[in-house]
């Protein structure tokens, strides 16, 4: 990214004011304009150099996916195929990419609203702009290992993590960021000041984190820059990361080879795309922006997983309970989806076939409630006792002839925890 331009927007819309930094210059400083200066600042430069689009943190959701490289086949096959009628509406208005590989049983993924990363790139070709590289900017930020890059910068503050995670918060939240982060998630934290401003609260948080019963290792770089500035200063390479893939390759560019069918693992992407928002939005990180929206998006978002629930006064709240109730008995909802699908995935691959048709969680006895068509009651009775064989009391009831097989409704806990 030696020789890169580097230039983001400064609002959600495509027509907004535009930032820019040639990051080939040392020290160079950030300009700011319309998006046609910055086509003539590009224009004018003395040789081609990379250009990288650098999407606001906010717009782009960036998480880790567990897909373990002996598993992720089977993993493919079933989740996906397990939630499709619960979110199929949020999957088409994503446009989701593989990014770096985590670990051996880890990917991070990128998922980016279609229609505002089309305007923006709109926008740019009809300026005479064609990115090479389009992210998040949290990805631009090095991150120490093991820990977090966190960027305080007033409403459009950033923490991201070594573990793939990206989390935009507004600087008012910070106090409840950093008590997840001393919480002993991350071993080491860089801070990073966006104005001479932040230097105040830098030393706050330097503070609180350091008196933590298990603080993280801290290290704390003086100054202030602009963003793109310490983005351009990090130099790190974005091509793992690039959202130009799929219907958004650059013209007359190549995607980007992964070694395997990424289509497939885009949709499981897209699926934990969804849980991962209704996590970030559930730690109370929140844009003060759009609070009242955010405050009904938790709602829905905890109506849609536990829909017996009644009244959501405090939704963030009994959110981090319903995640935390029977996690270590393996009786959360998460837990219960991952356990039934490996079950699913082992038997589609001898051949049977099964339409899960609907998918609830009751919460008051901890189960899990999927209507399920296979071909015969046979085949019900073989996932029910693989369903048993992984460790969970299953309530199978009686099969119902229809067109396409036998329907039946199974209630899945874990063990000890049935109604």
């Amino acid at each position: 990214m030696s020789k890169a331009w580097l230039f983001r927007p400064t609002g959600a819309s495509a027509g907004a004011a535009w930032e820019w930094i040639d990051a080939s210059i040392s020290d160079a400083s950030v300009q700011r304009g319309s998006v046609d200066e910055l086509a003539a600042a590009v224009a004018a430069a003395p040789r081609r150099q990379l250009l990288v689009l650098l999407l606001p943190a906010a717009e782009v959701l960036a998480a880790p996916v567990t897909v373990p490289v002996r598993q992720h086949r089977q993993l493919l096959q079933a989740l996906p195929f397990l939630l499709e009628e619960n979110l199929a509406g949020e999957v088409e208005r994503l446009h989701v990419v593989a990014g770096r590989r985590i670990d051996g049983e880890r990917l991070q993924v990128l998922a980016v609203d279609r229609q505002y990363l089309k305007d923006l790139l709109d926008t740019l070709l009809a300026a005479g702009i064609d990115p090479d590289i389009v992210t998040s900017e949290a990805l631009a930020l090095a991150v120490p290992r093991e820990g977090a890059t966190w960027l305080l910068d007033g409403d459009e503050s950033v923490l991201a993590g070594g573990d793939g995670t990206v989390v935009p918060f507004a600087a008012a939240d910070a106090a409840v960021l950093a008590e997840g982060v001393a919480s002993g998630r991350f071993a080491r934290l860089r801070l990073l000041s966006g104005c001479t401003e932040d230097a105040l609260a830098i030393g706050n948080l330097e503070s609180a984190l350091g008196s933590a019963e298990a603080p993280p290792e801290l290290d704390v770089v003086e100054g202030g820059r602009h963003r793109l500035a310490w983005m351009a200063a990090d130099d790190l390479s974005l091509a793992p990361v690039n959202l130009r893939q799929g219907a958004f390759v650059r013209t007359g560019g190549n995607t980007l080879s992964l070694g395997f069918d990424w289509r497939p693992l885009a949709w499981l992407a897209a699926c934990w795309a969804v849980l991962a928002i209704g996590y970030q939005v559930a730690l109370g990180i929140t844009q003060s922006r759009a609070a009242d929206s955010l405050q009904q998006a938790q709602v829905e978002l905890y109506r849609s997983i536990f829909p017996a629930a009644a009244n959501v006064p405090r939704p963030r709240v009994q959110m981090e309970g319903q995640l935390r109730s029977g996690a270590a008995s393996g009786a959360s909802f998460v837990a219960l989806v991952a356990r039934t699908s490996e079950a699913l995935a082992s038997l589609d691959k001898d051949g049977a076939s099964y339409k899960p048709q609907n998918i609830n969680w009751d919460g008051a006895h901890a189960q899990l409630r999927i209507d399920i068509v296979a071909r015969n009651l046979d085949d019900l009775d073989r996932l029910r006792q693989a369903l048993e064989q992984k460790g969970l009391m299953v309530d199978l009831g009686a099969g119902v002839a229809q067109q396409d097989g036998y329907k039946a409704r199974m209630n899945i806990s874990a063990a000890g925890e049935g109604a």
